[in-house]
């Protein structure tokens, strides 16, 4: 049922798959994959629709659940949403710690220190992530 919830997702049917989420999350015992994969459709679902205080409380269980890059990017886009600054840059770094090549981490956390007038630490960040874009030599990154 959480795989199919997911599924639902993918192909256009949000709606479908916010339901089958729900009765995931009802269900007696969801197993633990199962209750990730139908948390992470909520959460995603808040976020695509901007309701980020929905979707808050539900990308804590899945930071709580799994280390998970994308949440904690997704928490800390939320946080600067309802206005937490101090939050959002905390849940940025989390996604660095577990992420530290990815470029786009790396911007969002500049972004959050020249928002707080912190431009030194912002300037670090974006050197980080232009040398992380960079194509290196034989055509990867």
């Amino acid at each position: 049922l959480a795989a199919l919830t997911r599924l639902e997702w993918l192909t256009g049917d949000p709606r479908r798959s916010l339901e089958l989420a729900e009765l995931v999350l009802a269900s007696e015992r969801p197993s633990p994959n199962a209750r990730w994969t139908a948390l992470f459709t909520l959460a995603t679902a808040y976020f695509d629709a901007n309701h980020f205080e929905a979707a808050i409380p539900v990308l804590e269980q899945l930071v709580r659940m799994r280390r998970f890059a994308d949440a904690w990017y997704m928490l800390s886009i939320c946080r600067e949403g309802t206005g937490d600054l101090t939050a959002a840059v905390d849940a940025a770094e989390k996604a660095i710690a577990i992420n530290p090549y990815a470029p786009e981490l790396q911007l969002r956390l500049a972004e959050l220190h020249r928002r707080r007038g912190h431009d030194r630490q912002a300037a670090i960040h974006e050197t980080r992530a232009r040398q992380l874009a960079e194509p290196r030599p034989g055509g990867s990154k």
